[in-house]
């Protein structure tokens, strides 16, 4: 619970405070009133004890709850408008507390609770918002870096970015630039887990901070790529040819969690297309992979699932490609569902098209 947080410096705002709850404190002709609430009296002699607090203050809202010895039949809440040097009504109620919404987030507000008769001030209090808490996410994770972007931050709000291995010992690694920030220090096939700390500074001095949820990003391993083809075709294989039922070629195939994209005719896995790569890139069925393709000056992303091994017999020396075609990717299809005008080559097909540039491993 904020009680009485007092700030030395005053908000001044660029406009009229924001028209809470509907009412338009423009049309309001309240004349300047005194800041200090009176010394009440009860028989004469007794002092009345009005005291009001501020608690559950958030980056755009407040509780502003107030106690008093004496009831009185209804308040009207107010907050100072440091514009008009005026006191604005929010609301007049019956009620000893009121959440006030819509507020601008690090920024000095003071209510005031006024007797609704005649506008004593009966008491004040003074808060400052907090800043609202970031958002994090991870926007692309290669072999050699991670990207991160950041939300709901304002301008003038630093989000420092701090980076841990083990999800506990944290270590700053920079400040993020209009919402994002790329971590080029990392390294393959290796877990991290990142945070934002966002800071709102006042007149050089730190004013408030707020820290985002963790987030965690898998680096990936990679593979280099053929360098006397280019992989611009893309075999295709029919994914019934393979009927060793005990193998794990067959058990991915026909697996419960195996489907085929009726867009292409090829079998997929959780969105990965089922593909045959060279021994190159691994012989472990199951394996995930990221290909980028350049096509033009477009580059295309397309993740795949290792469904079978290309034969050594069959590539080249690398065991890269396959030889009489120089493809370094095969897909696996379903002979009915194949698109009209594929002839050998899915290469052809738009979001194929393009050369191999990039081969890269998932991590498990």
């Amino acid at each position: 619970m904020l009680i009485f947080s007092v700030c030395t410096n005053k908000f001044v705002y660029a406009n009229e405070l924001p028209d809470l709850y509907g009412i338009n404190n423009a049309e309001v002709a309240a004349a300047p009133v005194s800041l200090e609430p009176p010394e009440l009296t009860i028989n004469g002699d007794e002092k009345n004890t009005f005291v009001v607090t501020a608690d559950k203050v958030r980056d755009d809202s407040a509780k502003i709850s107030w106690y008093s010895s004496e009831v009185y039949l209804s308040y009207t809440l107010c907050v100072f408008n440091h514009v008009s040097n005026t006191w604005d009504e929010i609301m007049t109620t019956n009620s000893t507390s009121l959440t006030v919404r819509d507020l601008i987030e690090d920024t000095d507000y003071e209510f005031a609770v006024m007797l609704s008769s005649d506008s004593t001030i009966l008491g004040t209090v003074e808060l400052t918002t907090g800043i609202k808490k970031p958002t994090l996410s991870v926007k692309h994770c290669s072999s050699k870096a991670v990207e991160l972007e950041i939300g709901n931050i304002d301008s003038g709000v630093v989000a420092e970015v701090y980076k841990s291995t083990d999800g506990k010992s944290f270590e700053k690694i920079g400040v993020a630039e209009n919402g994002s920030f790329k971590d080029k220090a990392a390294q393959p096939m290796t877990d991290y887990y990142y945070r934002v700390k966002c800071l709102s500074y006042r007149n050089g001095k730190l004013s408030k901070t707020r820290k985002s949820a963790v987030v965690k990003a898998s680096t990936l391993k990679s593979y280099a790529v053929p360098g006397d083809t280019d992989g611009e075709c893309k075999t295709y294989a029919y994914y019934t040819a393979v009927t060793a039922t005990g193998s794990p070629q067959y058990k991915l195939l026909r697996s419960e969690d195996c489907y085929t994209d009726e867009e292409t005719g090829i079998r997929m896995v959780d969105g990965f297309y089922c593909v045959a790569l060279g021994s190159f890139y691994g012989t472990k069925i199951g394996t995930k992979y990221r290909i980028t393709l350049k096509d033009g000056d477009e580059i295309k992303e397309i993740n795949v699932i290792l469904c079978d091994q290309k034969a050594d017999r069959h590539t080249n020396s690398t065991h890269q490609y396959a030889v009489n075609n120089k493809d370094v990717v095969e897909f696996y299809v379903e002979k009915s569902k194949i698109p009209h005008g594929i002839r050998g080559d899915y290469g052809t097909l738009e979001k194929f098209s393009g050369k191999i540039i990039a081969i890269e491993e998932y991590k498990d």
